[in-house]
């Protein structure tokens, strides 16, 4: 019998795209469950939004996306945005912002690192009156070497605030080690 140590380490990569429609001051999430415990050694994460309509007024747009791990089945957060619901990371301190010309910052002078969050983005663009060019894409690849066991989900997140409505798609590919 071949001890675990002589076993090849046995690699891989899956993804998957979402699209929302229509995503206009609200969110979505999309999640799964892994399997089998597993390192995930990459994540490439493609995102974009075009506007479905010209907007009723000029101004910003944007979409915040997030990838998280999460221990149990996601929570999400009430309202229309569905955030993602994850604890605090409990090896990190408060977020304290320094704020001495009284700027006005979101999401206030103290916050809390989230547990088990791989990526925060966030699309933004200027939309005038007539809503031409202001499409955004982005493409980011992370490299978290991070070990998620069975039974463990990964969750991804997109709302949308400002002008719109707006069409988000999110095209993400995983790169793994099962352990």
């Amino acid at each position: 019998m071949a001890s675990r140590l002589n076993m090849p380490t046995v690699s891989g990569t899956a993804g998957f795209g979402w699209e929302v429609v229509d995503l206009h001051n609200n969110g979505a999430d999309a999640y799964f469950q892994v399997l089998n415990d597993l390192v995930i050694q990459w994540i490439d994460l493609d995102a974009s939004y075009m506007l479905t309509k010209p907007p009723s007024s000029e101004g910003f747009a944007e979409v915040l996306i997030n990838v998280a791990k999460t221990q149990s089945k996601p929570q999400f957060s009430t309202g229309p945005q569905a955030y993602i619901g994850v604890p605090p990371n409990g090896y990190f301190s408060m977020v304290t912002v320094h704020n001495p010309n009284s700027l006005r910052v979101v999401p206030g002078e103290t916050f809390y690192l989230s547990e088990g969050m791989l990526i925060s983005l966030i699309l933004k663009s200027w939309v005038p009156s007539n809503g031409t060019a202001s499409s955004v894409q982005r493409h980011t690849t992370l490299y978290p070497s991070i070990k998620v066991k069975s039974g463990e989900y990964l969750v991804f997140h997109m709302d949308h605030a400002g002008v719109g409505p707006l069409d988000c798609e999110i095209q993400a590919t995983i790169g793994y080690n099962l352990v």
